[in-house]
């Protein structure tokens, strides 16, 4: 977990025990804005990216038989080389866990 995130829930974890001081309120709400921002933003990238995706198949399908031998084979080279990395996605802890460095 980030440090922001760290931050954020040690104020949150504050609250429980006292009532939060009106600059800290405003610092948490700001950063939950933000962190929603983020989201929503994160949010439409993977739709956009899905969407190409979901276009680069039915060239693959459609264009496939037409180009002939390898060209099926070629995009989808191309779309396993599209498919996010579940090491970038966990922070690593994918790599670290099948010994790969």
């Amino acid at each position: 977990m980030s440090q922001y995130l760290n931050a954020l829930l040690t104020l949150v974890d504050e609250a429980e025990h006292r009532p939060l001081r009106a600059e800290e309120a405003g610092v948490l709400r700001d950063q939950l804005r933000s962190l929603e921002a983020n989201r929503r933003q994160v949010s439409g990238l993977l739709a956009s990216l899905q969407s190409a995706r979901q276009e680069v198949e039915l060239l693959a399908k459609v264009a496939g038989p037409l180009i002939g031998g390898g060209g099926e084979d070629a995009l989808r080279a191309v779309l396993a080389a599209a498919r996010p990395d579940p090491a970038r996605r966990q922070g690593g802890a994918a790599r670290r866990s099948t010994g790969r460095p």
